[in-house]
């Protein structure tokens, strides 16, 4: 029951166990005739002093003398399983490998089963390298990854099933579809959403048990941190260059919960946070972008006199850019300083548990969802989009523009409105509030500079 608290359907209830993640081992290739397909397990249990059962073993043998034992421990603190993996006999018999093979679960927890359904994948981290392959990818062929492998999982938005080959050496790792899917898509014509993923691993010496791990619980980045075995790589918050960022806004996110108990506020306070640190370069691009307006007209008289010797043309440009103090990219040059913050922040409320089910305020009762407020014919009606369309066009009209480029910030406030229109709530409140703010800020800026009374010469 601890393990699955996360683990509900999107109206809240307890999601029922049948069809739910498998774990499977066999011996021999992966792909050959299934050695142990029709083996029959004795159970096992081993219990502590007060009778409770600590672990379950299940031994298999044969005629030939192989013998299997699988021993599973719960560890009752996080959401792992150990397994102990002993084969005996199995080398005369011409066997050299083993293999654990993990399939991914029907997906029926979130509101949201296509974006589920966008986010399932296989992923395993050899070496160095994390490699992700998303269903429909696996749908066309198997990927396989040789090398020393970290560990293996399933995944999908918010949930994982993984195994890592703790005390063993790894050979391979190996996604595709699962055979059931494979089956149902022969039977029906299509294919269901699942994934599977296999860990290649050399048969341990006779007598000897290889330990791994299994972990089957919640994409949280910092439980699977204190476990090891870079299991953390398994959520994405981007590309590897941006984690430093990714991890520090997840801390301070989770770090603001303990003191504000809805997440809703806490990104509005997020929002102000960021605001506040780039506030120095942003208010510098701000009064680059007026005094580029302000020369404008210059730079227009300039252009019509040196229409043919572009070489004038920019000679005098830039003279007139050093008589004004003016930088030409300084309303840029912010903007590209705070893009990796912009793109983890991005990350971070896509992917990040803590906002999974997290209710706001009103009809926003899922920050990790699409808002809604009800719908038209199937289509969505959502208000937060809107309201973040609208808190777009007052930052417009608040920010100095060339003339010629209203029609183009307008075409892309419309373009925003699409694009956010079916991303997570969490994501479009940031955004609604950064607007509001920029607007603000930009108010400020602008105030500041009309207040300021010229020197006397």
């Amino acid at each position: 029951g601890v393990a699955l608290r996360h683990l509900k359907s999107a109206d809240g209830s307890p999601v029922r166990l049948e069809g739910m993640p498998s774990v499977a081992l066999d011996l021999g290739d992966v792909g050959a005739a299934p050695f142990l397909a029709d083996a029959v397990y004795e159970r096992g249990d081993s219990t502590d002093a007060q009778g409770h059962v600590v672990a379950v073993r299940f031994q298999a043998a044969d005629t030939a003398g192989i013998r299997v034992v699988q021993t599973y421990t719960l560890d009752p603190t996080r959401y792992v399983l150990s397994l102990d993996v002993r084969v005996d006999g199995a080398v005369t018999r011409g066997i050299s490998k083993y293999h654990v093979t993990l399939q991914s679960w029907p997906l029926v927890t979130e509101r949201n089963p296509q974006e589920d359904t966008n986010n399932l994948q296989a992923v395993s981290r050899v070496g160095n390298d994390v490699f992700r392959h998303k269903f429909n990818d696996l749908k066309r062929n198997l990927r396989t990854h040789a090398g020393a492998v970290s560990w293996t999982a399933v995944r999908s938005k918010y949930f994982s099933l993984a195994v890592v080959p703790n005390g063993a050496s790894a050979e391979a790792a190996i996604s595709g579809l699962p055979a059931s899917a494979a089956s149902a898509a022969n039977k029906t014509g299509a294919v269901p959403a699942r994934v599977a993923s296999t860990l290649v691993l050399p048969l341990p010496a006779s007598g000897v048990a290889h330990h791994l791990l299994i972990y089957a619980g919640p994409n949280d980045y910092w439980a699977l941190d204190k476990i090891g075995f870079h299991l953390e790589d398994m959520v994405d918050l981007g590309w590897r260059w941006l984690l430093p960022f990714s991890r520090a806004i997840l801390r301070v996110l989770v770090f603001l919960h303990r003191f504000v108990p809805n997440y809703g506020l806490v990104i509005i306070l997020l929002s102000a946070l960021v605001k506040l640190l780039f506030h120095p370069l942003t208010a510098s691009s701000m009064k680059s972008m007026r005094a580029m307006q302000r020369i404008q007209p210059e730079i227009e008289r300039l252009r019509k006199k040196h229409e043919n010797n572009p070489e004038q043309l920019n000679k005098a440009v830039f003279g007139l850019y050093k008589e004004n103090k003016v930088n030409p990219v300084g309303g840029c040059l912010p903007l590209v300083i705070q893009m990796p913050v912009l793109f983890s922040l991005y990350q971070v409320f896509l992917h990040a548990i803590e906002l999974r089910q997290a209710p706001f305020v009103a009809w926003i009762n899922d920050l990790s969802a699409p808002d809604m407020l009800f719908s038209v014919m199937g289509f969505p009606i959502r208000i937060l989009p809107v309201i973040m369309f609208g808190s777009a066009i007052l930052q417009q009209r608040m920010t100095p523009t060339d003339p010629r480029q209203v029609q183009t910030m307008q075409l892309m406030n419309v373009f925003l409105l699409v694009l956010f229109y079916n991303l997570p709530s969490g994501l479009v409140l940031y955004w609604t509030v950064t607007n509001l703010l920029t607007a603000a800020q930009q108010y400020v800026v602008t105030h500041g500079e009309r207040s300021v009374k010229p020197q006397a010469a």
